[in-house]
């Protein structure tokens, strides 16, 4: 990220867009007035392609690590907190800022942790977030994205870094996603308040 922030701030910058798994904050650290846009995907998704997508590729700095442990196993390893406790809400720097009984906020929170303030959540994701968009509402998504910015609308959007065989929420059992929902509290209250934004949204178009 430093190498990004050194060279959006140099004078002669042509940079006008940043894409990638940015943490919220850059901002603090640019000479110039930016906007954020993000994606969010329903918790149990995100963690299963997340894990999914690490034990498909071996050139992954984590792959020698998570290949041998199963889905629940990574869920509760303690070694990978940082993945598998609230991921969604401190990239966007809610945990901090909102979470409740933290437990070591440079690592994650307790597991079945709240938002003190769901109506101060909120008010931050709509002042801070030009645009959140919802991964299962792809399509959708993007075309309200495109008419906010003047963008030209595709036509069919590319399914990237698809994983063959990847395990299916069908296929977890009870027990399982009741461990991601009180693992991902944070994140499912997030997930929640940004359907409800989007849903919003395409009713006052």
């Amino acid at each position: 990220m430093i190498d990004i922030v050194e060279q959006c701030n140099q004078p002669e910058s042509r940079i006008r867009f940043i894409a990638g798994h940015l943490p919220y904050g850059i901002h603090l650290y640019l000479n110039r007035p930016c906007e954020y846009i993000t994606f969010v995907r329903h918790p149990i998704d995100q963690l299963l392609s997340m894990y999914s997508f690490i034990r498909n590729d071996a050139e992954m700095p984590l792959y020698h690590d998570i290949k041998h442990l199963s889905f629940q196993q990574f869920l509760e390893d303690p070694d990978w907190e940082g993945l598998n406790n609230n991921p969604q809400a401190r990239m966007l720097n809610l945990t901090q800022t909102f979470g409740d009984d933290a437990v070591d906020p440079s690592i994650g929170w307790a597991p079945g942790s709240t938002f003190r303030n769901p109506y101060l959540v909120k008010q931050f994701l709509r002042g801070q977030f030009r645009f959140i968009g919802v991964t299962e509402h792809m399509p959708e998504s993007f075309k309200m994205l495109g008419r906010l910015f003047h963008w030209p609308i595709p036509t069919t959007i590319p399914h990237e870094n698809k994983i063959p065989r990847r395990i299916q929420r069908e296929q977890l059992s009870s027990d399982v996603i009741a461990l991601i929902r009180y693992r991902c509290s944070l994140d499912m209250k997030l997930y929640e308040y940004a359907l409800q934004m989007f849903q919003e949204r395409m009713g006052s178009r």
